[in-house]
Order: structure tokens, then C-alpha cells, then sequence
């Protein structure tokens, strides 16, 4: 089926609110421990779970939309997003070391003198 409640995350650059983690980790145990005992390695990483079971076992978090998203980091396609966000860059970067993401960000980082 297609994904209709489709939310924006990324837990390598994320702001998140500790109480609601730990309780929502509490709540979600048996499906923690399903994805656990997965003989096989994990699929998705981290942020998806807390995207995507978060969200279907309706636990009240909020997630910005995409253009809000864009202002704070940039994960994949960087370029794309630069302009999708009007040729801002965010507050952050993700795995800007990645050999596809340096392209874009290597450039930016030695301008900036840090």
C-alpha cells in the first residue's frame, strides 16, 4: 500500500524532547523487542521506527513539515534541498562526510573558516 502519513525525521541530527522518548520507548516495548529479535540485521535505521511506529500507534508527536524541515537540516540530496529551501542553508548537516554528500557541503565548510 502506499504511505499516506508520511513524516520527516532524522535521528543523526534530530532536537528531540527526552520525556516523550522515554515514555513513548515504555509503551512501545513489545515492538521495540519485535524489531530486536529480528534474526536478520535491521533494515531501517533508528529514525524510522520512532517516525513510523510513533506515528501509527498515535503517541502525540509532532513532526514538522517538509519546507520547515529543510531549514534545519539537509540529509540526501543536498543540492536539491539547498534549492528547494530558497538557496538558504540549514542549521545543520548530516553525514556531510558521506563521498555523495561532500560534494555538496566540502566546499561550504572549508569557506566557512571553522
Amino acid at each position: 500500500g502506499q504511505i499516506t502519513n508520511f513524516k520527516v525525521g532524522n535521528g543523526g541530527l534530530s532536537l528531540r524532547k527526552v520525556e516523550s522518548f522515554l515514555n513513548a520507548a515504555k509503551q512501545l516495548r513489545p515492538v521495540i523487542q519485535h524489531y530486536l529479535s529480528g534474526k536478520r540485521h535491521h533494515i531501517y535505521n533508528e529514525d524510522v521506527f520512532w517516525a513510523v511506529e510513533v506515528n501509527k500507534h498515535k503517541m502525540g508527536f509532532r513532526y514538522p513539515d517538509c519546507m520547515e524541515a529543510l531549514q534545519f537540516s539537509f540529509d540526501k540530496y543536498p543540492k536539491w534541498c539547498y534549492k528547494l529551501n530558497g538557496y538558504q542553508l540549514p542549521f545543520g548537516c548530516h553525514s556531510w562526510y558521506k563521498r555523495k554528500m561532500k560534494k555538496f557541503w566540502y566546499p561550504i565548510i572549508l569557506q566557512s573558516n571553522i
